[in-house]
């Protein structure tokens, strides 16, 4: 089996984009927008699930959307009294929870940009403006 290709942000932190700069040239950051609102084709409670999800994730991204849907509509059914719960649905939820990093596990792989000048104890002096 093959390796998994090394993420760009990882290889600018490690070094390896110097090391081998032809491995890593044709690579770039995906660009994506905000999550915004939800769609309006949700119901009132998927759309809840929604707005929860994105107040519980800040780094999700526009590019999140579609497989977020499937998360809020699996969502309210778990938490529906009336319906019954399956292993298969409550193993789906698991796992898709866990893509989006909303496990403690995989929350210490998402990677969210900051400012750059929120850690910098030197920015204060920062006396370029």
């Amino acid at each position: 089996m093959a390796r998994p290709r090394t993420p760009l942000a990882v290889a600018r932190l490690t070094g390896q984009d110097k090391k081998n700069p032809q491995r890593f040239a044709d690579r770039s950051e995906p660009v994506s927008g905000p999550l915004g609102a939800p769609p309006s084709y949700l119901s009132d409670d998927e759309a809840s699930a929604w707005r929860s999800f994105a107040k519980e994730w800040a780094w999700l991204a526009e590019a999140d959307r579609a497989a977020l849907v499937a998360l809020c509509k699996i969502r309210v059914k778990i938490e529906d009294p009336k319906e019954t719960l399956t292993a298969s649905m409550l193993s789906e939820y698991r796992l898709q929870i866990s893509a989006f990093g909303g496990t403690p596990t995989t929350r210490t792989k998402v990677h969210c940009p900051s400012d750059p000048d929120e850690h910098d104890p030197f920015a204060k002096f920062d006396t370029r403006d």
